[in-house]
């Protein structure tokens, strides 16, 4: 079963058609003269499972067609009919309680405080810090994080060179903040170790992160 959404605005606009729930016929769908972007889902309901689209121009030129550069995830974030939505995020969870700060602003996601999943925020352009707070509650602990740019290419993600502390000075979330005197990071785990598995898309390559001796909190 398919769900094709359009845009030539800045809204997700769903398209209808008779075939979107029969795979052996195609569904055609007309787009705008100017549309901006394609966003499908589709359902698997048993079998062998696939997406097949292409897109032609009025002279029968094949201009867009699925293959392996296209983007997809089974877990989407708010917004992604968009016409502006960017897969360039950065992800993130800790176990157990997470606060983020991009250039020294505080930001906010209802994953926050639930380590089973990512939180997903999107930074500006031109960002130049990130600053992350994680308290554990009891049992492990740990920060997980990734950034990815819009063609999905990890740029950075959490391993023993990030700079921790659990006494921070004031201004630490503050973009020209210097964390020269703080501690490294220690790895306490791979992306899919135990007891955590695989969160979100964050990236393989992140590492869990904590400090020694334990802390409850950390910086």
């Amino acid at each position: 079963k398919a769900v094709v959404s359009t845009q030539s605005t800045g809204d997700g606009v769903q398209q209808s058609d008779a075939s979107f729930d029969n795979w052996r016929q195609k569904a055609a769908i007309q787009p705008e003269e100017n549309f901006r972007s394609i966003a499908i889902k589709c359902t698997n309901t048993g079998g062998p499972a696939g997406i097949l689209a292409s897109i032609e121009d009025d002279q029968g030129t094949t201009v867009l067609s699925t293959d392996a550069s296209w983007k997809c995830t089974s877990d989407p974030e708010d917004g992604w009919t968009d016409t502006d939505f960017s897969t360039a995020k950065l992800r993130a969870t800790c176990d157990n309680i997470l606060d983020v700060y991009l250039d020294g602003v505080q930001q906010s996601d209802a994953s926050f405080d639930n380590w089973r999943q990512k939180a997903a925020i999107q930074p500006e352009e031109n960002f130049r810090s990130i600053a992350i707070k994680c308290t554990n509650t009891g049992g492990p602990a740990g920060i997980l994080a990734s950034i990815e740019d819009d063609q999905g290419t990890t740029v950075l993600s959490t391993d023993a060179s990030w700079k921790c502390t659990s006494d921070p000075e004031d201004g630490w979330t503050d973009t020209d903040f210097s964390t020269a005197s703080w501690q490294n990071a220690v790895k306490v785990g791979d992306h899919g170790d135990s007891p955590w598995g695989t969160i979100g898309e964050i990236s393989p390559d992140a590492d869990w992160i904590w400090l020694t001796g334990n802390p409850t909190t950390i910086y």
